[in-house]
């Protein structure tokens, strides 16, 4: 069985963004695969990736990775989404994968 690619790979990005992997939240400390909800977005959870900072325009955001299908609402979807720090409701919990 192949292993799905990490969520954590770095990539190239501007020479104006800010990336970290670690963003502190209300005593909480999000990493890679922390699993919280957005508010706006009922009943979908969504899993950390990074947490940028755009020091051009002073935009922050939070890239992460899950939501609800739009065909099927009860199923979970897999797209790659970027919300405001602000609107992160709970922090559920940390997934933690051992790898072979």
């Amino acid at each position: 069985m192949l292993m799905r690619k990490s969520y954590t790979e770095r990539h190239t990005q501007p020479e104006d963004w800010e990336v970290s992997y670690k963003y502190e939240l209300g005593g909480h400390v999000l990493t890679p695969g922390t699993v919280f909800t957005v508010k706006g977005e009922p009943g979908a959870t969504f899993r950390f990736i990074r947490f940028v900072h755009n020091r051009k325009n002073d935009a922050e955001w939070i890239d992460c990775v899950g939501g609800i299908g739009q065909d099927r609402p009860k199923t979970a979807a897999t797209a790659f989404r970027a919300f405001r720090p602000a609107r992160i409701t709970r922090v559920l919990r940390r997934v933690v994968r051992k790898h072979a």
